[in-house]
């Protein structure tokens, strides 16, 4: 989506995609001591399973380091983009979602579905295009929505198409968004791409 744009991969979760917040608030100091100029955003397609209904950056132990590490680069001028998490929560989101100086992504269906049912979380009798997902969790906090299901992902084993849902599907389309804005105009810093 962005093809200027460079990628710098940090893997902080297993082979499963399990992982503690403090691993990848490990990896987001990585980031601030590793970076190059040309770290602009950085995308967090995780979550934990804790729900926080405000901006929780004070929650517990992992919220406090986590919102630390977030505000260090924010201050960078590193735009973090984070999905919200899909347990279909109206009011609640996860971290690193819910902290302070992170653009929150919720998820909108990108095709007409008709009736959907997400796991045990939702039945979407109304999933239409550019519709609020049902199982996209939502608070106060949320900043933009993007597309998180039907979104073509990566290849898998045998060479077929897999397809991915959720928020950590659309987390990465807008950062891509945000970094084709960058790249275009690049006097803007993660302040003025947020809004």
């Amino acid at each position: 989506m962005a093809p200027d744009g460079g990628f710098t991969i940090i893997r902080a979760l297993d082979s499963s995609g399990n992982g503690l917040l403090s691993d990848c608030t490990a990896a987001l100091g990585w980031i601030l001591d590793k970076r190059t100029a040309q770290t602009d955003i950085v995308n967090m397609s995780l979550g934990s399973f804790a729900l926080y209904s405000d901006i929780y950056d004070s929650a517990d132990a992992d919220t406090v380091a986590m919102g630390a590490a977030v505000g260090a680069l924010r201050e960078a001028g590193i735009l973090l983009v984070a999905s919200a998490g899909n347990q279909g929560r109206d009011g609640s989101m996860v971290a690193p979602a819910c902290l302070r100086n992170v653009v929150a992504v919720g998820g909108a269906y990108d095709a007409n579905l008709g009736a959907y049912i997400w796991s045990e979380v939702c039945t979407g009798a109304t999933a239409a295009a550019q519709r609020h997902a049902c199982s996209s969790d939502t608070s106060g906090r949320s900043d933009v929505v993007g597309p998180r299901c039907e979104t073509p992902g990566g290849k898998s084993p045998d060479s077929a198409t897999s397809i991915w849902c959720g928020t950590s599907q659309a987390a990465p389309h807008v950062a891509a968004v945000a970094a084709l804005i960058e790249g275009r105009t690049s006097f803007l810093g993660a302040f003025e791409l947020e809004h």
